[in-house]
């Protein structure tokens, strides 16, 4: 995929996208077999990140979904699932303060 067609998906897919993950999170969580959290290990899986990619996809817009193809959709997603694992990761537990 070229940078310019990586940069114009960015620029109309990050807010959609951030609602999508917002909203889904505890179901995308689930459906890659966690409790309703996921590691950042867990979406290293290609595998996991195209299927995740995929419902995220069938969960935009109408109009958006029927204007970006869901397998450039995928790819732009594993391209940059950085935001991705940020958004669904859960971090390390912090140390209780005494």
């Amino acid at each position: 995929m070229s940078s310019t067609l990586q940069a114009e998906l960015k620029e109309k897919l990050a807010a959609p996208l951030d609602a999508v993950l917002a909203k889904h999170g505890g179901d995308i969580a689930r459906m890659a077999g966690g409790s309703g959290s996921l590691t950042a290990a867990a979406l290293q899986n290609d595998a996991l990140v195209r299927k995740i990619a995929e419902f995220c996809h069938d969960a935009l817009p109408w109009p958006l979904r029927m204007a970006v193809k869901k397998t450039v959709f995928v790819d732009y997603v594993l391209a940059n699932r950085a935001p991705l694992i940020a958004k669904l990761s859960v971090p390390a537990a912090a140390p209780a303060a005494s």
